[in-house]
């Protein structure tokens, strides 16, 4: 007679009682190292991901001084004036500064129906002699408009004074150009120069200040024409 599971459990049930409590424990074990398992591969996924995404986030910080550093670059790139070629010279922060005191003296200005910086003054000049113009009017603007504008708040003045020493920068440059011969003056670049003053010194002296100042829109307008 051959031993079934059947008989030995009706024979040997403690023994079966065991064998089959020890299949259940095996079962739930292996149960339980399953799911261990699915767990301890989330965590390595997540553990993956984390890193993943601190290392796209570390890239993301090294990228970007190089990204912005393109877009400064840019921004202060290389302007040619003629034969003159200045370095360094960024637009945006000279209309952030104008646009600072922009507000103030044009409502302060009340001779709207003069203007001193005249589009037909501007357009047209040579290209060989824009930078001679250009300096004319940088000189200008630091020794008359500059030096007679009456600010009417110490906030006003110093917004004033960072304007002014960006002109006085970049006439520097134009004066290093003066100094090479890149920075010809002819009979358009004089005269033009010479009609501006002439309506400037026709006016009371602050008033003038004044409106210069608020006239810088037109000058800004005609330098980035030179540069396109």
């Amino acid at each position: 007679m051959y031993l079934t599971a059947e008989r030995v459990c009706r024979k040997f049930p403690f023994t079966c009682i065991k064998r089959t409590r020890y299949l259940q424990l095996e079962a739930e074990i292996h149960k339980h190292q399953a799911t261990v398992s699915k767990e301890l591969r989330g965590s390595w996924a997540c553990l993956f991901c984390r890193m993943m995404m601190t290392m796209r986030h570390f890239c993301c910080l090294v990228l970007l001084p190089f990204f912005f550093g393109e877009i400064i670059m840019t921004e202060r790139g290389r302007l040619r004036f003629g034969d003159c070629e200045l370095s360094g010279v960024s637009f945006q922060e000279l209309r952030d500064y104008f646009g600072a005191i922009r507000g103030v003296t044009q409502t302060q200005d009340h001779m709207t129906d003069v203007v001193l910086l005249k589009r037909v003054a501007l357009q047209g000049v040579p290209i060989s002699e824009s930078c001679c113009l250009l300096h004319h009017l940088l000189r200008f603007y630091i020794e008359s408009v500059f030096k007679h504008h009456e600010a009417t708040s110490s906030l006003l003045r110093r917004r004033t004074s960072r304007l002014s020493n960006s002109f006085l920068s970049i006439k520097g440059k134009l004066k290093h150009c003066h100094n090479q011969r890149k920075c010809s003056c002819g009979e358009e670049s004089n005269s033009r120069f010479q009609l501006i003053r002439e309506e400037y010194e026709k006016l009371d002296r602050n008033a003038a200040a004044n409106k210069a100042l608020g006239e810088l829109d037109v000058l800004f307008v005609w330098m980035e024409g030179i540069k396109n």
